[in-house]
């Protein structure tokens, strides 16, 4: 285990340091009845050395590389392939190694992490040119180990890792669930020169967004961490931000959404998409689609908005309010006011007459308006160094902070959920299946009774046959004479009973007679019986339709997900025991 987890961690660090930071998402919503997932074979279980973990391991295989032991399934998973139940297995008893730690230390991937000391120091400008070995923070590596969680498993792109979507996208279980967002989405909204770029280019340390008294921003801005400097336009950002397709559909919108990647490190930006917003105004000012509309639906997927008042500016322009109106009607909690630039003002009273303005204005259009708070913020430099005015800067970056918990919580939340819901459906697909085979052994009892009952009407309609066949004097003559000779006495006696007598008591032919039974005539009598042998098939055939149960293999597959799930989830406890740890800390 001590050999495992050391590969584990060196596996970790080297992908924390090489993968790309161009993963972004929102929630999502991911269907069933995608790519089957089967499984090959189930073996005995073999529990690893030295190593305690879940119950029920199905068999895995051990191989040496470079030193180290690596475990994996006994099938890769590729596109189109399917998963083994030992790879299932195999994929728990790592999620169990890594969840049962007790120490709540572990990282991106539910193991330890050392950080990587270097010997040399660079400055976040100098970041793009070397790889990133400072130690990302506990929330920024539980969303991460979320993320990865869902889209590929506990053991990341090793082959054989299955994600909880992958398995949630099972034909045999479509269940439903939504993608947990790797980073924290902050909206920005304001009126016309309120600071908004201003203050990401503060927070993030880096002149990303351009800035000053001119209308700058006309279009929707994502700025995001990334490993190297980068700035996309249009159709790329949609391309990078899969889940934005919804706001494709307001005209003229593609043209104006971009994307800047930057490089910093600053503060929690790694773990933040910041959406810098066009400035509100009145008047002829026309935008090139519908600003207000699609920051409603922009506000749908992200965590915080911050709202800035210029007060100086338009702060109270009817856009503005009519905006945040509508933002209150559904998303208060995700609200937070801030009058900036305060530090423009110079005189004390001219600022309270600004926040009491802009207090009124407020008060008939937000809920819970006896709880509304209006801080002042500026953002420091030479000139307001000596400035005796209160700056609230540091509750901003207090709100996105608690913005990150937050969506740490829930998303830790979403995750026992969803594993609780597939988990649900894993035991009604199987308590389903038990029930179609007791249903399918009694179909079957009855539709065996039918299929006897059938060959009684054979037999009959046979007999009845040979009757009306040896009731031609010919065909009689020719048993008696050539047939009955050559039969031993059973037989013999069998024929006897079938052929009619030659003449009766009055010396007249009984072959005439021998047609009729019970005054029926034997054609009859064997159309009936025939009738009778039709509607027993049919509703033999009715009722011995067996429902469709499932394999073996499938139900193998359904064993190892409820085996791999509870080995996920006690990744989520240990994950849940490193963002306790870090609240000691703070």
């Amino acid at each position: 285990t001590t050999t495992f987890r050391t590969y584990i961690t060196r596996k970790a660090l080297r992908t924390s340091i090489m993968s790309s930071e161009r993963t972004h998402h929102s929630p999502r919503k991911e269907h069933g009845g995608g790519t089957s997932v089967g499984v090959n074979a189930i073996k005995p279980a073999k529990p690893p050395r030295d190593a305690s973990s879940s119950a029920g391991k199905l068999s895995n295989s051990s191989s040496k590389n470079n030193g180290n032991d690596t475990i994996h399934g006994t099938h890769h998973h590729q596109k189109g392939e399917t998963i083994s139940s030992a790879t299932l297995t195999t994929n728990a008893t790592t999620a169990d190694n890594r969840g049962g730690g007790g120490s709540g230390g572990d990282g991106a991937s539910g193991a330890k992490v050392e950080q990587t000391r270097s010997h040399h120091h660079y400055s976040h400008r100098d970041v793009h040119h070397h790889h990133h070995h400072e130690k990302s923070s506990p929330n920024e590596r539980i969303l991460k180990s979320i993320h990865d969680l869902y889209e590929r498993g506990p053991n990341g792109n090793q082959p054989g890792s299955v994600g909880i979507l992958e398995i949630a996208k099972d034909p045999l279980l479509n269940v439903t669930c939504w993608k947990p967002r790797k980073k924290v989405s902050v909206l920005i909204i304001g009126n016309h020169s309120a600071g908004k770029s201003s203050f990401i280019n503060w927070y993030i340390d880096e002149s990303i967004q351009t800035t000053g008294v001119a209308i700058e921003t006309r279009g929707f801005t994502y700025v995001t961490s990334g490993r190297k400097r980068e700035s996309l336009k249009g159709d790329a950002t949609f391309a990078f931000y899969d889940h934005l397709d919804g706001l494709e559909r307001f005209e003229g919108i593609q043209a104006n959404v971009f994307t800047e990647v930057s490089t910093s490190k600053e503060k929690n930006f790694p773990a933040i998409d910041f959406i810098d917003t066009p400035g509100l105004v009145d008047g002829e000012m026309e935008y090139p689609f519908d600003v207000s509309a699609a920051i409603l639906w922009l506000a749908d997927h992200v965590d915080l908005v911050l709202v800035f008042f210029d007060p100086i500016g338009q702060a109270l322009c009817g856009r503005t309010m009519k905006v945040i109106e509508a933002l209150n009607e559904k998303h208060a909690e995700k609200l937070s006011y801030y009058m900036s630039k305060a530090d423009q003002v110079e005189k004390e009273h001219d600022r309270q007459r600004v926040l009491i303005q802009i207090t009124q204005n407020l008060s008939g259009r937000i809920n819970n308006s006896h709880a509304f708070k209006l801080p002042t913020i500026y953002l420091p430099n030479e000139q307001n160094s000596t400035a005796n005015i209160p700056n609230a800067l540091s509750e901003v970056c207090e709100d996105i902070d608690k913005a990150i918990r937050l969506t740490v919580q829930k998303n830790l939340t979403a995750m026992k959920d969803d594993c609780a819901r597939i988990d649900r459906k894993v035991v009604e697909v199987l308590e389903e299946d038990k029930l179609k085979r007791a249903e399918n052994v009694k179909r079957s009892m009855r539709g065996a009774a039918l299929l006897a009952l059938s060959w009684v009407f054979i037999f009959f309609m046979t007999f009845v046959a040979f009757v009306e066949l040896f009731a031609f004097r010919f065909v009689g003559n020719f048993v008696r004479r050539h047939v009955m000779p050559r039969c031993n006495d059973f037989f013999a006696a069998i024929l006897m009973g079938m052929l009619p007598s030659e003449v009766d008591e009055v010396g007249r032919s009984k072959f005439s007679a021998m047609q009729r039974w019970g005054g029926v005539r034997r054609r009859y009598v064997f159309g009936g019986a025939l009738l009778g042998y039709i509607l027993v098939t049919y509703v033999k055939n009715v009722v011995w339709t067996l429902n469709k149960v499932l394999t073996k293999k499938e139900q193998a597959r359904m064993q190892a997900y409820r085996t791999y799930l509870q080995g996920l989830l006690k990744i989520r406890s240990n994950l849940y025991s490193e963002y306790f740890k870090q609240l000691h800390t703070l």
